[in-house]
């Protein structure tokens, strides 16, 4: 696998040399993230997770005050449920009673008739 973005041969060959991953980076040209996969990639590890920044972690609180679920949250910033549990354990999740009803009323809206210019659709999901 070549990648013409970074070396990892170089990468590898920095990090032997005892260099910070952000030192590393600034020399190659790439992301710190980079070199952190690198190394993973070459101790059998999976990379370290991205952290989030304070004002993300403000914005998914505000997110939970306004009721949104852990499923919503998690999909408004583009991660895993099981991240943003890690700094809300007690994030509100969606039942499956909840689950079942909106099933109901989506399939409720979609038998919806509706009419335009002369013909009747039905509305799509």
């Amino acid at each position: 696998m070549s990648d013409p973005i970074y070396s990892r041969p170089k990468i590898r060959q920095l990090l032997a040399e005892r260099l910070t991953p952000a030192e590393v980076a600034g020399r190659v040209g790439c992301s710190v993230r980079t070199v952190e996969r690198v190394r993973a990639d070459d101790l059998g590890e999976p990379a370290p997770k991205r952290r989030f920044t304070a004002d993300e972690i403000a914005f998914m609180g505000r997110l939970f005050e306004d009721g949104c679920t852990l499923s919503e949250v998690a999909r408004t910033l583009h991660t895993s449920t099981d991240r943003v549990l890690d700094h809300f354990p007690n994030a509100p999740r969606a039942d499956q009673a909840t689950a079942a009803e909106m099933r109901a009323l989506r399939a409720r809206l979609d038998a919806i008739p509706i009419r335009r210019y002369g013909h009747t659709a039905r509305l799509a999901s």
